[in-house]
């Protein structure tokens, strides 16, 4: 198995606690697979299921953390060749034996929001700046966002829901040479206990 990166760090910031982690998948694979004989008929499958488990668990860890948290994912020395896709509703895992084509689907349970060229934001930050432009606050825990708190948290909903929709039936091709981000938000309203979270994915 290649060597692998880890790295997390944790950081104070004005707004928010952020942890950022960095994880190349190939760390993290059943370390059987390599010792699978190179003609067993289950040895790529096993693989490409290593990958998707792997990254499952990685985008769950993200969810579940009470803070902002941000985590990312490197391809790039994975033991076989695949390649990647993103669905709103699944991470697809595409490879080869000798003789046939191989997919895994794993789902995923989380509604997460997958970026392309037409979303407002293209990170955690720009998030919040753009909110911060559109309604005079960031929505960060220390500028929470005021005036019509519900309808401002259906419009994102709403958002969310159109991408999702479309990425069930256009999939988001992963560019196996660049990190993939999974970064967890807070949008937090100036009403008493509302708030929102948003799963960010993007590269």
């Amino acid at each position: 198995m290649s060597a692998s990166l880890y790295k997390d760090i944790q950081a104070i910031m004005p707004i928010s606690l952020v942890l950022i982690g960095t994880l190349s998948v190939s760390a993290i694979l059943i370390v059987g697979i390599v010792s699978i004989s190179q003609d067993h008929p289950l040895k790529t499958k096993t693989a490409m299921e290593s990958i998707a488990s792997s990254m499952h668990l990685m985008i769950h860890s993200v969810d579940a953390s009470f803070i902002e948290s941000h985590k990312q994912i490197l391809l790039h020395d994975l033991p076989i060749p695949v390649s990647i896709q993103f669905s709103s509703d699944s991470l697809i895992v595409k490879g080869k034996d000798d003789t046939q084509r191989i997919c895994v689907v794993s789902p995923v349970q989380i509604p997460w929001w997958i970026h392309d060229a037409s979303s407002f934001w293209s990170n955690g930050s720009s998030f919040h700046q753009h909110l911060n432009t559109t309604y005079g606050h960031t929505g960060s825990i220390a500028d929470p966002l005021e005036d019509d708190d519900d309808s401002i948290k259906n419009h994102l909903q709403s958002l969310l829901n159109s991408y999702q929709e479309k990425r069930l039936v256009d999939p988001f091709n992963v560019n196996m040479n660049k990190v993939v981000h999974i970064e967890k938000i807070f949008i937090y309203y100036d009403e008493p206990l509302l708030s929102q979270s948003f799963i960010l994915v993007y590269q």
